[in-house]
């Protein structure tokens, strides 16, 4: 009896050692798991950085190439204006040009016609 107690004694101290051992384990394997998050968690953290910075980034270059298509379009606009201003001064200009060429036309006929008259009077 004394060894069959004995020996069930030896059995549960080895089952001991081999659940101390297991819980050994548990534990080791429960701080690499943590460890494996937290590099998870800082690379994690990491990569959000980099995508707030490409976002900020984006964003700049979307608003200045905004700032570009707004200014080319003042541009064009007022390259529209300039244009509709000068074809409106041109118009203008002919016209001043012909109301000018008809008034010399009429001078020279008037003159023409005054040296006719003081030409027949004085000859």
């Amino acid at each position: 009896m004394i060894f069959d107690k004995t020996k069930m004694v030896k059995n549960q101290e080895l089952q001991i050692e081999a659940l101390t051992t297991q819980v050994q384990s548990l534990k080791d394997i429960n701080q690499i798991t943590k460890d494996l998050l937290e590099i998870r968690n800082s690379e994690v953290k990491a990569m959000e950085e980099r995508l707030q910075v490409m976002e900020s980034r984006f964003k700049a270059e979307k608003e200045r190439y905004d700032l570009v298509l707004k200014r080319a379009a003042t541009s064009n606009n007022i390259n529209d204006d300039l244009r509709r201003e000068y074809e409106t001064q041109l118009a203008l200009f002919k016209e001043l040009r012909e109301k000018y060429d008809l008034r010399v036309q009429a001078l020279v006929a008037e003159n023409n016609r005054l040296k006719e008259s003081n030409g027949g009077t004085s000859g």
